[in-house]
């Protein structure tokens, strides 16, 4: 329970359609400081055994940590059922959908 505890007061904000950059630098900063970022920068890799279950318990870490920390829009704007379970896609959707909107430069 304290690692839950510990998720829930990072004093990031969530995610809205206008706070990308300040919630992006805060996630990739609070993401670092518990070594769980290459879990949303690489790509998953294929594992068997104590390893791939190691990887599935941090996945649905992150994962618990990104849908804590973003608007119910923005929750429904960039996670589906098909990625629900895998943090490297729910980060690139929200890379996708925000961070070229936050600097005017859509593509």
């Amino acid at each position: 329970m304290a690692e839950f505890d510990a998720h829930t007061k990072t004093n990031i904000p969530p995610l809205t359609e206008n706070n990308y950059l300040q919630w992006s630098m805060r996630m990739t900063a609070y993401l670092c400081h518990t070594s769980l970022l290459k879990y949303v920068t690489d790509p998953p890799i294929d594992l068997s055994g104590a390893a791939a279950t190691a990887v599935a318990t941090k996945h649905a870490e992150v994962v618990h940590i990104l849908m804590s920390h973003v608007s119910d829009p923005v929750f429904d704007m960039v996670v589906t059922p098909d990625i629900a379970e895998s943090p490297f896609s729910i980060w690139q959707n929200i890379v996708a959908r925000f961070a070229s909107s936050q600097f005017g430069c859509r593509t």
